[in-house]
């Protein structure tokens, strides 16, 4: 059974400079506290990332990770086509919605979904999804927020 969290935050900073953070794989490793190393192994003709390898390590684990990306303007989509077989997620999708405010901020919806190969509680397993979901955006925030011209 998958785990589903929702997150709406805003971002003191223009779209187009948070989608640039999202899309910059490699710089993943200097603002996600649990991301170890991460490329890009293919990029579309517009040199925005389709697949990455990630190295992620939480919770006492280390695992690595591909994961395949979709953009649109907005919007960025990253889901797992593959992981160690006895890594314990086997499923990680994310939607990544941005919106300009009237400020000229970014309001980001994010929908992340888990699905733990472990036989957990799932009281434990949305806690544990929601802790690092949580974590996640507010090192993006901080380090998108930092970047300000």
């Amino acid at each position: 059974m998958g785990t589903t969290v929702s997150h709406t935050l805003e971002i003191a900073s223009p779209p187009e400079r948070l989608l640039s953070t999202l899309r910059d794989i490699a710089t993943y490793p200097q603002w996600q506290q649990d991301v170890e190393s991460a490329e890009v192994v293919e990029s579309d003709e517009s040199a925005r990332p389709l697949r990455a390898r990630l190295v992620l390590s939480a919770i006492g684990m280390r695992v690595t990770q591909v994961l395949a990306f979709e953009h649109t303007e907005r919007q960025l989509v990253w889901r797992l086509v593959e992981g160690q077989e006895d890594a314990p997620i086997s499923r990680n999708d994310a939607v990544f919605q941005l919106a300009r405010t009237a400020d000229g901020n970014t309001e980001l919806k994010v929908r992340q979904d888990l699905e733990f190969r472990l036989k957990l509680p799932q009281s434990l397993a949305r806690r544990i999804v929601e802790r690092r979901s949580t974590a996640m955006l507010r090192q993006l925030k901080s380090a998108v927020e930092k970047a300000r011209p």
